[in-house]
């Protein structure tokens, strides 16, 4: 995992690349939440939730990576409305995501998912399942 470190990019710099978020291209998009991943501050982290949202299955996937690895549990009800997500690759980062996150909420979220249709995301959740299970057994 990459971790998150002090981010470079002070408030001003910030809000001169938010409105990157808007951008037509994702790949614009994707770029700006990659660096925003890596920051580790409130002010990033508030744009990956609204990355969320993003039109594009790659944003989303990559925004849910990010808020999993800032580690703030408080986000998981946000990462969990991705568990409903069209695309099994955002609904498999979601899943990574709140296994980071960890604790009882993440697997309220997670206990469901076992039963799910597709068996990548099946098993995905089986294995987030155990694991949050080996971590609250410790």
């Amino acid at each position: 995992s990459l971790g998150t470190y002090e981010c470079s990019l002070n408030l001003e710099r910030l809000r001169l690349l938010s409105p990157c978020l808007d951008d037509a291209d994702k790949d614009v998009r994707l770029e700006v939440i990659n660096v925003l991943g890596m920051c580790d501050d409130e002010e990033s982290e508030k744009y990956l939730v609204r990355g969320l949202y993003d039109e594009d299955p790659w944003i989303r996937a990559r925004c849910a990576e990010g808020l999993g690895r800032k580690g703030n549990e408080a986000r998981a009800p946000e990462i969990a409305r991705l568990l409903q997500d069209e695309e099994p690759l955002v609904v498999i980062k979601a899943i990574d995501a709140l296994v980071i996150l960890g604790g009882n909420a993440a697997f309220r979220y997670l206990l469901p998912m076992v039963a799910h249709s597709v068996p990548e995301i099946q098993a995905a959740a089986q294995e987030a399942v155990e694991a949050i299970r080996r971590e609250v057994g410790e």
